[in-house]
């Protein structure tokens, strides 16, 4: 099983030409509407679980449904898991 190593903070999300930053990668394409995706989500921070959880533990401790392309945390991981307790990419 792959394990989950990743928290993302971010804004709230935006629709094709809200973004306007041509720095990030795919944001041309989403502001003119040729990308699939509906709405975008700027990641604002990213944070690298010094622990990383199983898709098991997700599942069984935290109430996190699988399979997991990316999900909401849920309260008891924001509890339990705290940014402190891990290292910040940006």
């Amino acid at each position: 099983p792959t394990p989950h190593r990743y928290v993302m903070t971010t804004t709230r999300p935006k629709v094709p030409g809200q973004v306007r930053d041509p720095s990030g990668i795919g944001n041309d394409d989403f502001d003119a509407g040729l990308k699939q995706s509906k709405y975008g989500y700027p990641v604002v921070e990213l944070y690298r679980l010094k622990r990383p959880l199983t898709t098991a533990q997700l599942k069984e401790r935290f109430d996190m449904p699988v399979p997991l392309g990316w999900r909401y945390a849920t309260r008891k991981l924001v509890e339990e898991v705290k940014l402190d307790d891990m290292e910040k990419v940006f």
